[in-house]
Parts: C-alpha cells; sequence; structure tokens
C-alpha cells in the first residue's frame, strides 16, 4: 500500500490541475469511524473515456456490502464527468469477491489473461430529451 500511495503522490504532483483524478480516497466505516479501505484513481478519462479504478478493503470488512458502496460512489462521481464514459477495474482470477462487488455494480468481463480479468463499467443511460433536432416550430 505505501508504493501505491507514493506512486499516487508522484502522479498527483505531476497533474496537479486535475490531483482529484490521481489519488486514493478513504473509505471510512460511519459507525466505527475506522479507516476500512481505500479507492484508487489511477488518471484522468483516456481518449476512450475510461477511468482506471482500484480498490481494497480490510478483510474484517469483506462481505458486507462496504466495497460495493464505495465502488458505487465513486462511480457516481466519475461519472459525474461528461467525459467519463467507462470505469475499468481488474482482478486476480481467483479473487471471486471482487468480481461479485463489480458484477453487482453491472461490470461486464472484457478481456482476460492468465493472471488478470479486466471489467468495465459503462456509464449509465441518460434519459434524453424528447426533442433532439432544430427548433420545433
Amino acid at each position: 500500500m505505501l508504493y501505491a500511495i507514493q506512486v499516487r503522490y508522484s502522479k498527483v504532483l505531476q497533474n496537479a490541475e486535475h490531483y482529484l483524478w490521481y489519488t486514493c480516497w478513504a473509505v471510512i466505516h460511519r459507525e466505527e469511524q475506522q479507516l476500512i479501505g481505500f479507492l484508487i484513481l489511477k488518471g484522468r478519462p483516456n481518449g476512450q473515456g475510461e477511468v482506471i479504478i482500484g480498490y481494497v478493503i480490510d478483510e474484517g470488512h469483506w462481505g458486507k456490502g462496504y466495497g460495493t458502496e464505495a465502488v458505487r460512489c465513486l462511480s457516481d462521481w466519475i461519472f459525474s464527468h461528461p467525459e467519463a464514459q467507462w470505469i475499468i477495474a481488474d482482478t486476480e482470477p481467483d479473487n471471486t469477491g471482487s468480481h461479485k462487488l463489480l458484477q453487482h455494480l453491472g461490470a461486464e468481463r472484457y478481456r482476460e489473461t492468465d493472471e488478470l480479468i479486466w471489467w468495465r463499467i459503462g456509464r449509465p443511460q441518460t434519459q434524453q430529451p424528447a426533442f433532439t433536432g432544430s427548433n420545433p416550430a
């Protein structure tokens, strides 16, 4: 984790104008007021609108929905930016808890190797305006 934080810090320094896209976000248990995990943003949306994230939840809090809630909140923030079209996360093939978390959030597997499975969550569909042409009059 220390290495990940050092990498994030160096990215923040290199991208001061858009620092939030290169940070670690703490996951705090509301009732216990205790740090139970981190969310990691790995940069601004790329040319395809992809934002890569990482996350870790303390093992003592697995299976309680905290990771799902945290990633959902981060997803809401990411998709509040119009240039973000996809959230990308990778997992190890045997990390079934993370697979379930991502599936619960509507992620789909889209790439796989022996070492990793890549998942993506698409921007939620928004209601289109009833009229999209020129002046209706």
